[in-house]
């Protein structure tokens, strides 16, 4: 049996399925068998409703293909869009500056072509007990040397006349030979830093120093002489300082 017909046109037909627009077809009626047409779904979430068939009029019900006709809940990426919490790492914040040793003041020796800074330990001289380290000697090796201990010896009952102030040194070691080397020297005491220049001769276990820079005129060390004992790895300076021996230990960085 045929439904009723209704205008020219109403067949199921190529317009009967869902279009892109998610409705039943531009006419809607019923075709020859009164229903809207075996594919009449809007894709996967597109059904025609419950009143899709053609019903007692011959016509195709609402025919409209859901409210909306979209994807539905997967249309859009959602939560998962950006990766969010996994930002780039920050910069490191800069270095602190050395914290100052010693209550020196003024600017001390200056020696233009001597640029670097004291940065070693802190090192405050100590009353020693004992015999004095006996200088070997030895050879120097081109390097960096900090300050690491300043021993005080007594040699009289006599005050130490050594100052027990806490200072940073720093010595470089270059142009080294089998009788010398070039030193700069670098003293931070208190807001105070001094920076000289000068040639070390060495004569068995003795080295002296001569500075050139700035020129002995200016004031401040003259040079002098020590006992040492020379390693890979560190420097022993042994000084007699009148009523005291001054025994400090450079060590290689």
């Amino acid at each position: 049996m045929t439904g009723k017909g209704g205008a020219a046109g109403g067949s199921a037909g190529a317009s009967g399925n869902a279009g892109a627009s998610g409705n039943a077809g531009a006419s809607g009626n019923a075709g020859a068998s009164g229903n809207a047409g075996a594919s009449g779904n809007a894709g996967a979430s597109g059904n025609a409703g419950a009143s899709g068939s053609a019903g007692t009029g011959g016509h195709a019900g609402s025919g409209a293909a859901g409210a909306s006709g979209n994807a539905g809940a997967s249309g859009n990426a959602g939560a998962g869009g950006h990766a969010g919490a996994t930002g780039s790492a920050g910069n490191g914040g800069a270095g602190g500056a050395v914290a100052v040793c010693g209550t020196g003041s003024g600017s001390g020796d200056q020696c233009s072509s001597v640029t670097a800074s004291a940065n070693g330990p802190c090192v405050t001289p100590v009353m020693a007990t004992g015999p004095v380290p006996t200088a070997t000697g030895g050879s120097f090796t081109a390097g960096t040397y900090e300050l690491t201990s300043t021993n005080v010896y007594a040699t009289s009952d006599a005050a130490p006349t050594e100052s027990q102030q806490p200072v940073r040194q720093t010595f470089i070691v270059s142009n080294v030979t089998s009788t010398g080397f070039t030193l700069q020297q670098i003293e931070a005491a208190g807001t105070a830093t001094a920076r000289v220049q000068g040639t070390v001769a060495i004569t068995g276990t003795t080295a002296m120093f001569t500075k050139i820079c700035p020129a002995p005129g200016d004031g401040g060390d003259q040079g002098g002489s020590a006992m040492f004992t020379a390693t890979a790895t560190s420097v022993t300076l042994i000084m007699n300082h009148g009523n005291t021996v001054v025994v400090q230990v450079y060590t290689k960085v």
